[in-house]
């Protein structure tokens, strides 16, 4: 047999179990405290929890982790991801507190939305996380990729243009296109970290086969200009170091990551998980 609830706050009704007459239990809908009466009722469809801190439910409730919590939670996570890498991007600087901020942001969407309880707890603070270490991400991101592309038009000037010029002639001069004549080439010209041709490996001469054959003979046959040989050389560089630049943040975002920076990261989980499940229905 069951009970029948009614919340004298918001008026939903609820079913509970008749061993549960005369304990208090906290409204599902609006979180305010109900007492279960001695008297019987036809089951609802609703369910109960305790509120005596043991999070038991009474009868099957309903997820408390709706839809709409989670796109709430979703949107302040990327928002408060922009405004993190914003922050970090113009002032170069880490507001610990914004992350902190987040947090309550992720929590608040949540909450406001219906979304509470472990589950829904447990999917704020992973939101948190995410936002917090994409911002930094994407500042870091931006951040290498303007100094390295930086870096690289200061670097492809006229004297490296003479210099690609000499290694594609030389190359041009080669005997032949065999491995071993491509090993030594490549040894002697700095294409490898390798000290000696035994240490060149197979796969290594593929990669020079692939991304450094057809560049060195487009300098021989195309014989361009500085001014038409840069834009191209900057593009290659470019897209040489973006097939990589993400591990680089990631490793970058990991090692500058302190103690500080854990706490505010802890804070911030913390909050957004603490909102939801604050007098928690589930």
């Amino acid at each position: 047999m069951s009970i029948h609830v009614t919340c004298d706050h918001c008026g939903a009704g609820f079913s509970v179990k008749d061993e549960h007459a005369g304990r208090r239990g906290k409204c599902k809908k609006c979180g305010e405290l109900v007492v279960v009466p001695a008297a019987e009722s036809e089951p609802e469809p609703e369910g109960f929890v305790a509120a005596d801190g043991t999070g038991e439910v009474f009868e099957e409730v309903a997820s408390q982790v709706p839809i709409f919590a989670i796109g709430a939670a979703a949107i302040a996570a990327v928002l408060g991801s922009i405004a993190w890498a914003a922050v970090i991007y113009f002032t170069e600087y880490e507001i610990g507190y914004l992350a902190w901020a987040i947090g309550g942001a992720v929590g608040f969407g949540s909450v406001k939305f219906g979304g509470r309880g472990i589950a829904m707890g447990v999917v704020a603070a992973a939101l948190t996380v995410v936002s917090i270490f994409g911002g930094k991400f994407v500042s870091g991101y931006v951040l290498v990729s303007e100094y390295i592309t930086e870096e690289i038009d200061s670097q492809m000037n006229r004297d490296f243009f003479q210099e690609e010029k000499t290694v594609a002639w030389n190359f041009a001069e080669l005997p032949d296109r065999s491995d071993e004549t491509l090993s030594a080439f490549m040894v002697s010209h700095s294409f490898t970290e390798a000290s000696s041709q035994a240490e060149v490996s197979a796969e290594q001469i593929q990669a020079f086969k692939a991304n450094n054959v057809p560049w060195l003979e487009m300098m021989v046959s195309e014989k361009p200009s500085f001014g038409l040989w840069k834009p191209r050389a900057v593009e290659r560089a470019k897209e040489a170091m973006d097939s990589i630049l993400p591990e680089v943040v990631i490793d970058s975002v990991i090692e500058e990551s302190h103690v500080i920076d854990l706490i505010f990261l802890g804070l911030g989980v913390a909050t957004a998980f603490g909102m939801c499940t604050r007098g928690r229905k589930n």
